[in-house]
């Protein structure tokens, strides 16, 4: 059953979500990470975009909404190399 607008919270910063799913000992249970863990996210105030399919579908049942910059997914492109690289041609090439 589809959510009407008018039922969804919308949470507008990493606290609201850390709250809304019970505080950072439940976020920790939820995603398999340590509470240290979620404790060293929130010196960002971003969570590792990998976790992100899992923690949307748990806001949804819930009926809330948090915004997807709240997932460092620019961070996971990095890490994964695909962005910032440089392909070097070498002299013999160009």
């Amino acid at each position: 059953m589809m959510l009407g607008m008018s039922s969804i919270k919308f949470l507008q910063t990493f606290d609201d979500v850390i709250a809304a799913l019970g505080g950072t000992t439940m976020v920790a249970q939820l995603t398999g990470r340590s509470v240290q863990s979620v404790c060293n996210w929130r010196r960002r105030a971003v969570f590792p975009a990998r976790l992100y399919v899992l923690m949307k579908r748990r806001l949804d049942v819930r009926g809330l909404y948090a915004p997807e910059h709240l997932w460092d997914f620019e961070d996971e492109e990095r890490r994964d190399g695909r962005v910032g690289r440089v392909r070097s041609v070498s002299p013999q090439a160009a």
